[in-house]
């Protein structure tokens, strides 16, 4: 049964013991201070209520009161947050693991989140801001790259029950060396990456723990983890065709007699897979059976290992089969500079495409830098930017799995967008070997046959489409399906977009180098235009790419 808190707000100062204090409806205690109330912890020393949430979760913030200090003044190792379970909040960790590379890391499993909230960020100490705050969080792939800062938060499992609600994050990785008794900041978001929370916890070395032989736990299973496991089959990789294992995104899993677990990258070291530097995913239906092994360490016990020490390990084996793309989660996103008068900025959109090639979807809040990238920077000119960006697929909705899609784009900007009729805005290139940009601009004027409308050219100098579609649609490096396509189909038609949605015409691509008449939207020097191409055949429309420019006067 949940707590119930008891607030009174109207009444006088009181003293309470720290196990008497609400902290949220899986704890014990159920009285809510109110500001400038005294709370003691006998292990601890005595807290001052400084800020209680009355409006949202009814906790109470500390504040530790050093008497031999008192006038001058509190520093931040002084503070506590009474939002953990039990009469000890302090007994709240962030546990790393400094013995695997790189470090593991994960958030004390008694920590919950409700509603909303989808991630956290873990900084460095007690700085949070955007400019100077270090973020030490990291969701790292199969490849040890890391991906995301976002540590995602995850329905707690509910024993004969449904849990719709009860979240904790899940286990992720240490970018920084930290140590033990550190301070940091656990910063708590939405999806729309509003802040909801910030808590300290104390870093604990999870390695400097009782080992495992001491408190009697011992190594119960192990288990491959990819998002192409098989949903009817949990021993059996669906490997869509032609995708290279790396992109597998495997990790593994192990667990322990007391029901614990640690999810790990497959490191080459404490973890292996034998056999997958063999497999090719060119032939559907192409079975091979691969190895899971897991090196036990000196302290860790298990039943089934497979050898006396030092050598002990537990196998497991799997099997890894070529099937036909899940058109869903292949996957690319299409960078769209657009320039911002007000701030004479350029900055980037995202549109994600996949290869169902029914939707075109404006990923632009939830698109993440991997740490090691640098940030877009809107007026650096005539310097090559690459960006390692991601997103996962789960923000697209709960029928998705848990899946980052990581993508390396090349954006070199060459004049501002104020600049009329330039040979050239920017490029965008997402191969080595392809570059898009060169001479690609929207030129507008007023339209000789239309009095009060304009007139747009997006031939980009092509008088032809074949020409068009060479220069302009080939090097966006469109997704196409290599089980029966060489390359992406040609789009049949065109839709050009001025702005946010403000003017839409589709037009056939026949007709892609005509100029486009009777524009009732005023044209405007820098304005986003947008051609989304498309193939239609009998009645269905496949998207294939978004090729972006820049309005341009004519001179």
């Amino acid at each position: 049964m949940a707590t119930t808190p008891i607030v009174d707000r109207s009444r006088r100062f009181e003293k309470f013991l720290i196990g008497e204090i609400y902290t949220g409806p899986s704890g014990t205690g159920r009285w809510v201070p109110n500001v400038d109330d005294e709370v003691l912890d006998w292990d601890n020393g005595i807290y001052r209520v400084i800020a209680v949430d009355h409006e949202r979760t009814n906790l109470s913030y500390l504040q530790k009161v050093n008497f031999n200090a008192l006038g001058g003044g509190m520093d931040d190792s002084d503070f506590a947050v009474v939002t953990g379970v039990g009469s000890n909040s302090n007994s709240f960790r962030v546990y790393v693991d400094t013995k695997t590379v790189p470090h593991t890391l994960a958030v004390d499993s008694r920590t919950l989140f409700y509603g909303d909230n989808a991630y956290i960020k873990i900084f460095k100490g007690t700085d949070t801001s955007a400019a100077t705050g270090k973020v030490i969080s990291a969701i790292v792939n199969s490849s040890g790259r890391v991906v995301s800062e976002n540590i995602p938060l995850v329905l707690t499992i509910v024993p004969n029950g449904t849990n719709v609600n009860e979240k904790t994050p899940q286990t992720a990785w240490c970018s920084e060396t930290v140590k033990d008794g550190d301070i940091v900041t656990v910063v708590t978001y939405t999806n729309a990456g509003q802040i909801t929370s910030r808590d300290k916890f104390v870093i604990s070395e999870s390695n400097l723990v009782r080992s495992l032989d001491q408190a009697g736990v011992y190594v119960t299973n192990i288990e491959l983890i990819s998002p192409f496991m098989s949903k009817t089959d949990s021993r059996l990789v669906e490997c869509p065709i032609n995708l290279l294992a790396s992109s597998l995104n495997f990790q593994a899993k192990v667990t322990y007699s007391d029901n614990s677990s640690r999810t790990e990258l497959i490191d080459g070291l404490k973890w292996n897979i034998a056999g997958l530097d063999m497999f090719i995913s060119s032939q559907i239906g192409k079975m091979d059976r691969v190895l899971l092994t897991y090196n036990l360490s000196p302290e860790e016990l298990a039943f089934d290992a497979t050898a006396a020490l030092p050598d002990r390990k537990i196998v497991k084996e799997y099997r890894i089969k070529t099937v036909d793309i899940d058109t869903y989660y292949a996957v690319k996103l299409f960078a769209v500079p657009t320039w911002n008068a007000t701030s004479a900025l350029y900055q980037l959109n995202w549109y994600l495409y996949n290869l169902e090639r029914t939707d075109i979807i404006d990923v632009t809040n939830f698109v993440e830098y991997a740490t090691t990238s640098p940030r877009f920077v809107g007026n650096k000119y005539n310097g090559s930017q690459q960006l390692l960006v991601s997103f996962n697929l789960q923000h697209l909705g709960a029928s998705y799995s848990y899946y980052v899609h990581t993508q390396t784009v090349t954006v070199n900007l060459a004049v501002p967008g104020k600049t009329k009729a330039a040979a050239k805005y920017y490029t965008v290139a997402y191969a080595d070997d392809l570059l898009y940009g060169e001479r690609v601009r929207g030129l507008y004027a007023a339209d000789d046959l239309n009095a009060g409308k304009f007139k747009l050219d997006i031939s980009c100098g092509y008088t032809d489409a074949a020409s068009w579609l060479t220069n302009i649609y080939r090097p966006l490096d469109p997704l196409n399906y290599d089980a029966v396509e060489l390359v992406a189909p040609n789009p049949t038609h065109a839709r050009v977009v001025i702005g946010r949605d403000q003017w839409v015409r589709e037009i056939p691509i026949d007709e892609i180098t005509n100029p486009i008449r009777n524009v009732n939207v005023t044209m405007s020097q820098g304005a986003s235009v947008r051609v989304e191409l498309f193939r239609r055949e009998s009645g269905k429309d496949s998207r294939l790419a978004t090729a972006p420019m820049l309005a341009s006067a004519m001179l």
